[in-house]
């Protein structure tokens, strides 16, 4: 189940740091046939290859001589996917930068080619040169395969965008075991690919694509039937940039839970409420501060002296358990009214640093800060430790929660709302939604 999940990853690490992201430069120097989690490396990328029929002992997608193979001429049949870890987790990105050198050759018909991957992976291979049909994510494709029925004499480099293919452009491919550079950036200006040293397109609009949190990088591959080739890759090096950091002058609620039923559960697999605190400010430490849901109460539950970075989250169980050990997890002395009432976080001084008077909050619907602005609103997908980034409104949803199609919001992530159709507002730029 999600909430359990989530949960387990929650109780012990609960601190999430923001940090941009990198993978590489990754050289491959492992001995030949090594795969990732064997031996030395053990950097959270998988490589998983089919090839029916094929027998032996060498692994067609394997490191061999210092570089990664991922298919191998005259093997037909192989879907190869190399995973890279998500770089920055819990947040979203402004922009990416992808690099890498890339050896073909082909004795007979080459094919069918690769792609570059970024989204929502799924688990299976993927479909090589054509990518995963990603709902929300991008894809560049290097098809090396010519469909000569169709008068083709030129393979492609083509862009996908949320399933939709968006350009193509005509490549012929040279197979003669030469290194050839590939670079692949984004950010908000657009698209950029450059293939062998040269511009292939810049600030290419990709329209609809915006990264998601918990999206990373993959690498497909495959041979056809009748169609095969080696392709080695080198020197692939990977680098994101996270979401600017989102001043609040110092720690502040986030984000809170006061109707919860499966948005998340505590380390006793209980719908506990909860509150999830920022720090957008420069102290690092969190020491004599209170949580309190009464006005003429402000020192009602003390926080324990907690380690709280820059752009760190910290989640903490509205629950009325009254654990304060920070070893495990956090949990106040008080529950959270969910017809409405009043949640603070008091400074040592016992001046209010963040405070909701709220009113009556729907049943796993967050309430909280979203976008650089810092817009107080109902969210329609919590997102404990994490950035909010959702739909939301101004309003409490007019009906009970309501699921869509997968896909239809947030990918099929999380229940979606039928939120106020007057207020309910999306911001089409993810580098500005919140923490």
């Amino acid at each position: 189940m999600f909430s359990l999940l989530l949960c387990a990853t929650l109780l012990f690490g609960a601190e999430i740091a923001l940090h941009a992201g990198k993978y590489g430069a990754q050289s491959f120097n492992y001995p030949s046939n090594a795969v990732p989690g064997v031996g030395t490396w053990n950097d959270g990328s998988t490589l998983s290859s089919g090839t029916p029929g094929y027998v032996g002992t060498q692994r067609i997608a394997s490191v061999q001589t210092s570089m990664l193979r991922l298919t191998k001429d005259a093997e037909f049949g192989t879907v190869t996917a190399f995973k890279l870890p998500d770089l920055d987790p819990s947040q979203d990105i402004t922009s990416f930068a992808f690099s890498c050198a890339v050896r073909m050759n082909a004795a007979g018909k080459p094919g069918r080619g690769w792609s570059v991957n970024f989204g929502d992976l799924p688990a299976s291979d993927g479909d090589g040169e054509l990518g995963f049909p990603l709902t929300q994510g991008l894809v560049v494709s290097f098809r090396t395969v010519l469909d000569t029925a169709a008068g083709e004499t030129q393979g492609e480099i083509a862009v996908f965008a949320n399933r939709n293919k968006l350009v193509s452009f005509p490549r012929t491919f040279i197979y003669d075991n030469t290194l050839r550079s590939v670079s692949i950036k984004w950010d908000a200006q657009g698209l950029d690919i450059a293939y062998n040293n040269a511009s292939v397109v810049d600030n290419l609009p990709v329209p609809g694509f915006v990264p998601q949190i918990g999206d990373s990088f993959g690498l497909l591959a495959r041979t056809g039937d009748s169609e095969s080739q080696d392709i080695f890759l080198d020197s692939l090096s990977v680098t994101t940039t996270p979401a600017a950091t989102i001043a609040t002058g110092g720690v502040i609620i986030s984000e809170f839970v006061a109707n919860n039923g499966q948005s998340l559960e505590d380390e006793d697999a209980a719908p506990s409420d909860w509150l999830e605190l920022y720090n957008g400010g420069s102290t690092n430490v969190l020491a004599g501060y209170f949580l309190t849901d009464t006005r003429t109460n402000l020192t009602k539950w003390p926080v324990p002296t907690l380690i709280l970075s820059t752009n760190k989250f910290r989640l903490i169980f509205a629950s009325g358990k009254d654990r304060s050990s920070t070893n495990g997890q956090l949990h106040t002395n008080f529950k959270l009214k969910k017809e409405g009432g009043y949640l603070a976080l008091v400074r040592p001084d016992q001046t209010v640093a963040s405070e909701y008077e709220y009113g009556a909050q729907a049943l796993d619907v967050a309430y909280g800060e979203i976008g650089s602005s810092r817009i107080r609103a109902y969210l329609e997908t919590p997102t404990p430790n994490a950035k909010n980034i959702s739909l939301f409104a101004e309003g409490p949803p007019l009906e009970a929660v309501s699921f869509l199609s997968e896909g239809a919001l947030s990918r099929g992530r999380a229940s979606a709302l039928i939120l106020n159709p007057r207020s309910a507002r999306t911001n089409p730029n993810n580098s500005q939604l919140p923490q």
